[in-house]
């Protein structure tokens, strides 16, 4: 992850559950998107 910054953007209600597992719980590979957490500059919206 050579990116200085990550923005990931998931819109709609339906995206709900998978920001959540992103977000919540720990770096997993059912939730490739958790990966992100290890990354020092990212935001979720």
């Amino acid at each position: 992850m050579d990116a200085d910054e990550v923005m990931i953007l998931i819109t709609g209600a339906h995206k709900a559950f998978t920001l959540h597992k992103a977000i919540e719980v720990g770096v997993n590979h059912m939730w490739t998107v958790s990966a992100f957490q290890q990354h020092p500059h990212t935001i979720f919206l």
